[in-house]
């Protein structure tokens, strides 16, 4: 492996570690004289406003520390993107940015947490390794729409098979508007997601490219919906989506039409080359 597909997969590792909740893999990724600042607020790009809560790396303390809140929290979903890494030319020192998006629930009361933003891993290879060195906390930028529509795809791409409200619901604000058809009363996404889940037993969806103006974007989709008593129905439609500036959907409003059976629609939607 290059020096790049090395550091892909030391972040690799460091993702299978919080899924699996696996201490001793969490801090295999670390060095010694490690540490970790972090933002006051989501939005505090100033490094004045930051603070160090856990101190330089300790295998024991740390270790604790994610004991702790493993037994504390329960992790709901843990989606993380690498978008750039980047290699000195000495070939010893590399960061790695990523977009996480991991939510908790307190196990005792369901209390929400959520890491939600873009990071900075910064590494060196000491001996053969490469060891994390610093770690940027968590913090949000202004998302343009066209990044928001296509997270927008990618999550209802996987979470519309799997019937997790929960993920759909991660890609909306908490007052935003959504109308799921002309002629139906607004409700709230996570709300529609649970009622369109609950006769749901498979289902098997596309999108077409996003298209955006602004602060908008529309996009085409078509799914094949088998219910729980085995009945089969097509869907075909087109989401308008309105972002706001941390890529939140505050606006939706769907128009779609139905047949029953499953309707192959090759042309819809369109996938740009």
């Amino acid at each position: 492996m290059d020096a790049r597909e090395r550091i892909q997969e030391v972040v690799d590792r460091e993702t299978r570690a919080w899924d699996t909740q696996d201490v001793d893999l969490l801090l295999s990724v670390f060095h010694r004289d490690m540490v970790w600042p972090w933002p006051s607020r989501h939005d505090a790009h100033d490094p004045a406003e930051w603070r160090l809560v856990l101190g330089r790396f300790d295998a024991e303390r740390w270790g604790r520390t994610y004991a702790d809140l493993f037994a504390e929290w329960e992790l709901i979903h843990n989606r993380r993107k690498t978008v750039k890494i980047e290699v000195s030319s000495q070939g010893d020192g590399a960061f790695a940015v990523v977009d996480i998006d991991t939510l908790w629930h307190r196990r005792d009361t369901a209390e929400e947490m959520r890491w939600q933003g873009r990071v900075c891993k910064v590494y060196a290879l000491v001996g053969d390794e490469w060891k994390m060195t610093m770690h940027t906390g968590v913090l949000s930028y202004p998302v343009d729409a066209s990044e928001a529509a296509r997270r927008w795809v990618e999550i209802w791409s996987e979470a519309w098979p799997a019937g997790d409200a929960t993920a759909i619901a991660s890609l909306y604000a908490p007052d935003a508007v959504f109308y799921s058809h002309p002629f139906r009363d607004r409700q709230g996404p996570k709300e529609y997601a649970e009622w369109a889940f609950a006769d749901q037993a498979e289902a098997e969806c596309r999108f077409g490219e996003p298209v955006v103006s602004g602060d908008r974007a529309a996009v085409n989709w078509w799914g094949v919906i088998t219910t729980r008593n085995g009945s089969v129905e097509t869907v075909a439609g087109t989401s308008l989506l309105r972002f706001d500036e941390d890529g939140l959907v505050v606006e939706q409003r769907d128009a779609w039409g139905e047949e029953s059976g499953r309707r192959e629609l090759p042309d819809w939607p369109h996938k740009s080359a």
